[in-house]
């Protein structure tokens, strides 16, 4: 996962580490008003790649534990709300 580390439900995945940033998967109202926070912004892994349900949480705020503690269950929540993800098919 863009050399970083991706957890998943049902195959749809909710969090992650990418280089030194952590990113989590909202719905779009939550996504919203995580935006409006100082140090919460969209997912980029690459330029011009944006994962746009997704916000990255940076410093000051990874220290905030009441807030990590919202946007993840926020985040699991709504990925566990999302239909399983069918498996890749292997090529023969």
């Amino acid at each position: 996962m863009f050399g970083g580390l991706g957890v998943f439900i049902n195959r749809n995945m909710f969090t992650g580490f990418h280089l030194s940033t952590l990113f989590l998967r909202l719905a779009p109202e939550d996504r919203e008003e995580a935006l409006f926070q100082d140090g919460i912004t969209v997912f980029e892994p690459r330029k011009r790649m944006v994962m746009s349900e997704y916000v990255v949480v940076t410093d000051p705020l990874l220290s905030d534990k009441n807030l990590l503690n919202k946007l993840f269950r926020k985040s699991i929540a709504y990925v566990s709300s999302l239909p399983p993800k069918e498996p890749k098919k292997t090529k023969q």
